[in-house]
């Protein structure tokens, strides 16, 4: 992807957040005023957190590209996510057209990382199986409790014939992020090397998202909202399992120091 592109997803990205964190009114209409805040936690995380790991993996990817694509190839998930939600979630202010372009642009970013995985590389993983087994495990777990928690609310739901608040979030997590967190934890139960920047890749995209998401539960209490303690904790440990798994990917993954020039 040439520089432009990368260019207008961070002025974008910058513009909407902003934007999001100082109009009262950005998400008027989008669920429930308690996602309301969770929306700005969320830009918080894009203005902060998303835009310096995408910029970082920018500047390494000329060096070392499967080092750094984790930074940008994560940076571009969680803004695929968080934009298209947005943009489906019927988001209607001035910003639409934007969340329509960084979802877009996101999308062909992450594609763009992702083929990193077919390029000739080394032959054999440079993890330990007790890293890769332990990183697996975390996806899956995430992938179970996400299913109970969404399944709980859609049963509920079907019960009462009424959709729930979160309705889009939901399809999102059912029909993308958990369908990922088992493939990935597939492939490194196999010991796939494909599955080493996947897994990188998602680890990453887990924190930051997690991340957004207990910024967005603090946004709400400090607005006097009842955002749930649970919620919070269980964001914050699913915030830090995805940081361990990533640094420990990391450090152990044959995309560390020294990858490049081991593949030429």
């Amino acid at each position: 992807m040439k520089p432009l592109p990368h260019i207008v997803v961070i002025l974008l990205v910058i513009v909407t957040a902003v934007f999001g964190l100082i109009e009262p009114d950005a998400y008027a209409g989008f669920m429930s005023p308690l996602h309301h805040q969770e929306s700005r936690g969320q830009d918080a995380i894009s203005l902060f957190v998303a835009i310096p790991l995408l910029m970082i993996g920018l500047a390494g990817a000329a060096r070392a590209p499967r080092r750094w694509a984790l930074f940008s190839g994560a940076s571009y998930g969680y803004l695929l996510y968080v934009y298209l939600l947005y943009a489906l979630g019927g988001v209607m202010n001035p910003g639409f057209p934007a969340y329509l372009a960084v979802a877009a642009l996101s999308l062909r970013g992450l594609l763009r990382v992702l083929r990193l995985r077919d390029q000739d590389g080394p032959t054999r993983s440079s993890v330990r199986p007790r890293t890769l087994v332990f990183v697996a495990v975390v996806f899956l777990v995430f992938a179970l409790t996400l299913t109970v928690l969404w399944g709980a609310i859609l049963l509920q739901a079907l019960r009462d014939a009424v959709p729930p608040d979160a309705l889009i979030i939901i399809v999102f997590d059912f029909t993308a992020v958990i369908p990922a967190y088992i493939a990935v934890s597939s492939r490194l139960f196999s010991g796939s090397l494909r599955g080493n920047l996947e897994a990188g890749i998602l680890a990453l995209f887990s924190a930051v998202l997690g991340a957004s998401i207990l910024t967005g539960q603090l946004f709400a209490m400090a607005h006097g909202q009842h955002a749930g303690f649970g919620a919070v904790l269980y964001f914050a440990g699913f915030t830090v399992l995805s940081l361990l798994a990533f640094a420990l990917l990391r450090h152990r993954s044959s995309f560390g120091p020294g990858a490049e020039s081991a593949s030429r």
